[in-house]
Formats: structure tokens, sequence, C-alpha cells
């Protein structure tokens, strides 16, 4: 407790009633509290420099029943696609990646043949939230890869929850389902400068809670 509470800058009375609240995460062997670095980081990572200024919600465990109906697809504009080579090029990442998380649908991409193309507006979007932390230290490899889609899975849980979650380690060996690209991010139409701000018209891909607060904004 004592090493996080200096991390932190805070004292350990301020960690030990967070982590009793059960705003910071934390588990308890014994008298003792015990913090998993993974989690810690994660949360420090969405916090930023709010994190010891405000209370973090609490963490809600995932809801174990299944969503009924079809999963919604993100349309892909094939005349400004990528090809996964290209995408695996720019992320630093195998290609074998960017198909496994195309067709998992993290990043949305489509299937012409034996090609993937990826869209490219939400490629560009997913530099901008991987910018936030860089991953410049990371040679490419193994280690890269993960980072890279633990990024987009922390984005796609705080997005699509509206709330801080734990890790998406943690998240799924609790029986949580990481979001796809296209249950929380809403694709902008072709005539989105006639139906949106141009706060919203800025984004890449604005999320649906971006959107919709932009279409309640008086003009």
């Amino acid at each position: 407790m004592g090493e996080l509470a200096q991390l932190l800058g805070v004292s350990t009375t301020w960690v030990g009633q967070r982590a009793h609240d059960g705003e910071l995460p934390a588990y308890k062997v014994g008298k003792n509290w015990r913090f998993d670095a993974e989690q810690v980081g994660n949360w420090l990572s969405l916090k930023g420099n709010r994190a010891t200024y405000s209370a973090p919600p609490r963490f809600t465990l995932p809801d174990s029943r299944t969503a009924s109906g079809p999963a919604p697809q993100y349309p892909v504009r094939l005349d400004d696609a990528l090809s996964a080579d290209e995408a695996a090029e720019r992320l630093k990442v195998p290609v074998d990646a960017i198909k496994r998380w195309a067709r998992m649908g993290m990043l949305p991409g489509v299937k012409t043949g034996p090609s993937w193309r990826i869209d490219r507006h939400a490629f560009e979007r997913w530099l901008e939230i991987l910018a936030e932390h860089p991953l410049d230290h990371l040679e490419p490899g193994r280690l890269r890869t993960s980072a890279t889609i633990e990024r987009i899975e922390a984005f796609l849980l705080v997005t699509g929850h509206g709330h801080m979650t734990p890790s998406p380690g943690s998240w799924k060996r609790h029986g949580g389902k990481i979001p796809t690209w296209a249950e929380v991010v809403a694709p902008l139409p072709a005539n989105a400068a006639h139906q949106t701000s141009p706060a919203a018209r800025s984004l890449p891909g604005a999320t649906r809670r971006e959107r919709s607060r932009s279409a309640r904004r008086p003009r």
C-alpha cells in the first residue's frame, strides 16, 4: 500500500479507504490490501491526472446473460479502405493479427476474395487511441501486438459501458465480453456534413454517445 500511495502522491489512508470502498482495484490477504499491477496501471491510464482528484467509480462485473439478435455490423468503405498489409505495417504488428482483429469485430474490415480490407476511418481512430499512450518503446513482436489490442479493448470497454471497468484481461476472466467496434462506435454517414455539428464531423468515427450529445446541442 505504501508503494502505491507514493506512486500516486497520496496518503496510505486515502489508498486504504478507496480500496475498502471498492473504488480502487484491490483485494485483501488477511488484514492487508494487495493491488494488481495490471488493473492499477489500466486505471491510471484511463483516469490520467484525475485519478487522485475524485474517487473512481466502482467496478461492475459483466452480465452473464448473452445478448440476443444479430451483432451490429460496421459499414466498410471499400473505395478508401486499407489493405491488411498496410494496416499491419503502420501498427508494426503481424498481418495475421490484423485479420484476427477484423474477424473479431475489433477492427472494422471486410474480406473480399482472399484479401482483407480495413476501414480507413476506423483505423485512423485506432491510431488516435493508441497515440494517447504510445507504444514506440516496444519492438515489433508479441508484446507490442498484445499491448495494441489491450489498449483498444480498454477503450471499447469504457466507451461501451460508460464507466470504469476492470482491465480487459480481468473482465474476460470474469466472463465478460469485449464489445465490438460496431457496438460502441457509430460510423460517419456519407452526408454527415448535413446532419451533425462541426464538432461531431471533426471525429473520424465518433462514438455513439458522442454523436448523441452533439445532436442534442443547441445550434
